[in-house]
């Protein structure tokens, strides 16, 4: 979202959806701070998959690497380089332990990615722990993606009320971008399993995430918290509490960052 429209929003009183939520976060993260108290309890941690989004750059070597770190599920973003990402898939099934989570953000039309899946090896069928959005939701088409894959909705979800008959698995959510109601009910109710992710966000997003994680203490697996290493370190990223797969909660009130808060200088909007 382009944030000088999202801060016109707030400034005319009428904040668009995105903009809503992230004040509503920041209340309850100011809430916790009146109070001393932080969001995420000391002790609370969450696994996360180990996030490749270019699959060229990870060998053999790398991939024992991720194992060594404590890592069990890498997430993999497809669909650029389809002919090149099966070949990179088919030796990666073969030479670890690590599940394999595929997202292709919709960029396949399903023709396109039922010639493509029919084309990976049965080995690769028990290490492919879910497929998300492989092309825009149809329920027709994701019925026979599922015969063999399971599948995960991120984006596809959006606009989805998620009825009875919802062609998908995993629900994938990003507590920085909605509040838990009313679709993460829905999908528990419709039995489905929740991975909870950050937006590839600042550690801002990410910590609140994190927070909201706690909060509803029900996931899917590993979660997909560490993506500030995509990014160029800042003092908020080295604050965050990584060690090997795990995310936990800092120190400081609310969504911690105490000091780093104090330094910065504040503007009126």
């Amino acid at each position: 979202a382009h944030l000088p429209s999202q801060l016109r929003s707030i400034v005319s009183g009428r904040p668009v959806e995105l903009a809503e939520h992230s004040l509503a976060l920041a209340k309850e993260d100011a809430a916790a701070r009146a109070k001393k108290k932080p969001l995420v309890s000391p002790g609370f941690r969450v696994k996360n998959n180990f996030l490749i989004t270019d699959f060229q750059k990870v060998d053999e070597a790398g991939l024992r690497e991720i194992t060594e770190q404590g890592f069990s599920t890498v997430k993999m973003k497809c669909g650029k380089n389809i002919a090149a990402e099966k070949v990179w898939i088919e030796n990666f099934c073969r030479q670890n332990d690590l599940y394999l989570r595929l997202d292709f953000n919709s960029s396949m039309s399903p023709p396109k990615f039922l010639a493509w899946s029919d084309g990976l090896t049965s080995n690769c069928d028990k290490k492919i722990a879910y497929i998300e959005d492989p092309c825009p939701y149809d329920a027709e088409t994701w019925r026979s993606f599922r015969r063999r894959w399971k599948l995960a909705l991120d984006h596809e979800g959006k606009d989805l009320t998620l009825e009875r008959a919802v062609q998908a698995d995993v629900l994938i959510f990003k507590p920085a971008r909605e509040a838990a109601e009313p679709r993460l009910n829905r999908a528990l109710k419709l039995g489905m399993g929740v991975t909870v992710t950050s937006m590839m966000d600042h550690p801002v997003g990410i910590m609140h995430a994190l927070a909201a994680t706690e909060k509803m203490q029900t996931r899917q697996g590993d979660g997909g918290f560490l993506t500030s290493q995509l990014y160029e370190p800042n003092e908020f990223s080295q604050a965050l509490q990584i060690e090997g797969p795990f995310l936990k909660g800092g120190p400081g009130t609310g969504i911690g960052f105490d000091e780093l808060f104090k330094k910065i200088s504040w503007k009126l909007l």
